[in-house]
């Protein structure tokens, strides 16, 4: 089978476009991969990483200079933005940046499908407007690894000015009409779990959809047992530039983490990723907050933590967070959106919402550890039967087969 998977960038383990990243690398032992995206100029690991799995690569550059300029602008520039992407443009913002940092994208990706046979094409679904579905010669798969519309409208709900809850609200519509434009132009939408399914089939009525779940290597995030000091430590960690992960430190800071020095005036908090903007830095200053950039490698970080802690209020998709703590057999403490979209039972996750709830579920887990053992190991029993890699990849192979069947 020849595959030609597409995405704005190009895979590069650990942290960018992770899923992706997982999913080709288990593809290369069932198809021929072909994959195109975009690559910072001089920055060839990304391209030597996938040749070295057999998989043919096609990058494009990626303009970070204007990226850049448009990350420093000014206030109200940044205000003017973005009134002109909600009110003004077209686009929604996140397809003008994605438009404007890969210029040379839709030609070339245009070019490609028109000179080269393909067996199935898979794209991101931020990249359909750049074809002509209709004149593709074999099945359109369509990847929405967030359902980005309801992602901005709970963004929304959460601001305090009215001004900003119009623009998300607007914003959110935008991208609804893209993503409903989107979807009914596939042969099959691709999306993490039946919620996002679901969410993805009332926009755009009669799509056929399946559910390739975020998942986890389970060989590499494997339990280390206790280490010493864990009962006073917690960790929240992912990609620490992503708006609902910085809404989420913030909120877990100066919302619940005070409650529970009440109750524990020992417990550290770690908030360990990747590109932490200055509003997250800045909580490193708060009694009992460490914030750590770019480590290497999670594991000794999810290792030493006696509970991982995930309170997000904004999100789609599903969380790696998670399913990398509960194959390491750590006992994780949620909010119901941040555990969204998972299949964990209260065997496996403990989910609390409101900030006094999850002070002290969080509490009384650093207060048990044979509590927190008893949840890791059923935690790590139900990511290795649900959540590894090679089952989601061999789903994926399915659907591929089920649509070259006409099935």
């Amino acid at each position: 089978m020849r595959v030609l998977m597409a995405s704005s960038w190009l895979p590069k383990a650990p942290i960018t476009n992770w899923r992706f990243y997982e999913l080709v690398k288990r593809l290369a032992s069932h198809c021929e991969v072909t994959v195109f995206g975009g690559v910072l100029q001089g920055d060839t690991s990304q391209v030597d990483e996938l040749r070295d799995l057999g998989v043919r690569i096609i990058s494009i550059p990626w303009n970070d200079e204007w990226a850049e300029a448009n990350r420093t602008r000014g206030a109200w520039a940044g205000r003017w933005s973005t009134f002109y992407s909600s009110f003004v443009a077209r686009k929604s913002g996140r397809l003008k940046w994605l438009d404007r940092c890969l210029a040379d994208g839709p030609a070339e990706l245009r070019e490609l499908l028109r000179t080269q046979s393909f067996d199935i094409v898979h794209l991101d679904n931020a990249m359909v407007h750049w074809i002509n579905a209709s004149e593709l010669a074999c099945p359109l798969v369509i990847e929405f690894p967030d359902i980005n519309h309801r992602l901005v409208q709970r963004e929304a709900a959460l601001r305090q000015h009215a001004r900003h809850r119009l623009f998300g609200i607007v914003a959110s519509k935008k991208i609804l009409r893209y993503e409903r434009q989107a979807a009914v132009q596939g042969d099959l939408c691709v999306t993490t779990s039946e919620v996002d399914s679901r969410f993805l089939r009332m926009a755009a009525a009669g799509i056929r959809t399946v559910e390739i779940p975020n998942g986890v290597d389970v060989e590499y995030y494997r339990p280390q047992g206790r280490v010493e000091g864990d009962d006073n430590v917690l960790l929240f960690h992912g990609s620490l530039g992503y708006q609902p992960n910085i809404d989420a430190a913030r909120h877990f800071v100066h919302r619940i983490l005070p409650s529970i020095h009440d109750r524990r005036p020992d417990v550290r908090l770690l908030i360990v990723g990747a590109a932490p903007p200055p509003e997250v830095l800045e909580l490193g200053a708060c009694p009992g907050v460490t914030v750590l950039a770019d480590v290497p490698d999670m594991r000794p970080y999810i290792a030493q933590a006696g509970v991982i802690v995930v309170p997000l209020r904004i999100g789609s998709g599903t969380r790696r967070k998670i399913l990398d703590a509960l194959a390491m057999g750590k006992a994780v403490v949620s909010t119901t959106l941040g555990a969204e979209g998972l299949d964990l039972g209260p065997n496996e996750i403990v989910r609390a919402d409101a900030p006094k709830q999850m002070a002290n579920a969080i509490s009384e887990l650093l207060d048990n550890p044979v509590a927190r053992t008893t949840l890791g190991s059923q935690g790590r029993e139900r990511a290795t039967s649900l959540y590894s890699w090679d089952i989601s990849t061999t789903k994926l192979v399915r659907a591929y087969e089920g649509l070259l069947k006409g099935s």
